[in-house]
Formats: C-alpha cells, sequence, structure tokens
C-alpha cells in the first residue's frame, strides 16, 4: 500500500519494534535463525557522524540506536544483557543488518 509521503515525520523521532534474525551456528558449520525483537530508533546523521569517530563505532550507534526489545520479547531488556548481545560476533552482524534495514525503510523478509 502506498500512501502520500507524512512531512510530520521529518520532525518526529522514527522508532519501532523490528525483527532482527540471528544465525546461530551449530555443529556441522550449519546455522539456526533465531529472532528477536529489537525496538530501534533512527539515529540521525549527524549522530551516526559523531559515533563513527570513536572506537567500536558499529556497537556504539546499536547502543544509541536499541531502545529495548520489542513487545513480544518476554525477557526484560537491559544494558547488561544488550552488552552481552553485542559482544557475540554473530548477534553483533545481525543487529547490524536488521538496523541498516530499519534506518533505510527496507521491509524486514518474513
Amino acid at each position: 500500500m502506498t500512501a502520500k509521503f507524512n512531512f510530520k515525520t521529518l520532525g518526529s523521532p522514527i522508532e519501532a519494534d523490528w525483527p532482527v534474525k540471528i544465525p546461530v551456528p551449530q555443529d556441522g558449520g550449519t546455522v539456526e535463525i533465531q529472532e528477536l525483537d529489537v525496538r530501534f530508533v533512527l539515529l540521525t546523521a549527524e549522530q551516526i557522524k559523531a559515533l563513527d569517530a570513536k572506537d567500536d563505532a558499529i556497537k556504539n550507534a546499536l547502543r544509541a540506536a536499541i531502545t529495548g526489545f520489542g513487545k513480544t520479547e518476554p525477557t526484560k531488556f537491559t544494558p547488561e544483557l544488550l552488552e552481552q548481545l553485542l559482544a557475540m560476533p554473530f548477534v553483533l552482524r545481525a543487529l547490524n543488518l536488521a538496523y541498516g534495514e530499519f534506518s533505510i525503510g527496507v521491509a524486514a523478509k518474513n
């Protein structure tokens, strides 16, 4: 469905629950796709530029962009749990890819 662009969105923060598909490594060189819903807020170009100048730019951007878990997640979001997720390379990559889709308006694939 297509709608006219709402110019009010330019001055409002964009935030949404978004599915993250995480390929969890398994024996035999395979992965099991597990899904986690996170709450992303859209960062501005200025925010991203400021984060790019620091070490761990991707992790810093995700720390700023992830405001919690989606409504469907039974686990309580905490900053410590986010750090555990960011410490796992396969989760970090999945979160980064999902935020990239969210930030440029690519619909999540079912």
